[in-house]
């Protein structure tokens, strides 16, 4: 996924996000974790910074994938590429 791809990917888990009937707590911590890869798009973090954000992307994968697979699939594509492009 180049870096244009990786924008329209965030864009579609924020509507997914809005979308989703999840908790209060929920929508705020996957908001942060889209709002931290954009971040990282505009100014690159050192890779230990990185790979926090890469686990917690991860860490929503496995929290949310029986109840929501399409939102799952995008956030798995999402840490895939990041972590591809070093970001």
């Amino acid at each position: 996924m180049n870096e244009q791809e990786i924008r329209e990917t965030l864009a579609s888990l924020r509507a997914e996000i809005h979308e989703l009937k999840l908790a209060p707590e929920e929508s705020k911590r996957l908001e942060r974790l889209v709002a931290g890869a954009e971040a990282d798009l505009e100014q690159p973090r050192p890779p230990e910074e990185r790979q926090g954000l890469i686990d917690e992307l991860s860490l929503a994968v496995d929290q949310f994938e029986v109840r929501h697979p399409r939102f799952t699939a995008m956030l798995n594509r999402l840490a895939s590429s990041l972590s591809a492009m070093g970001i």
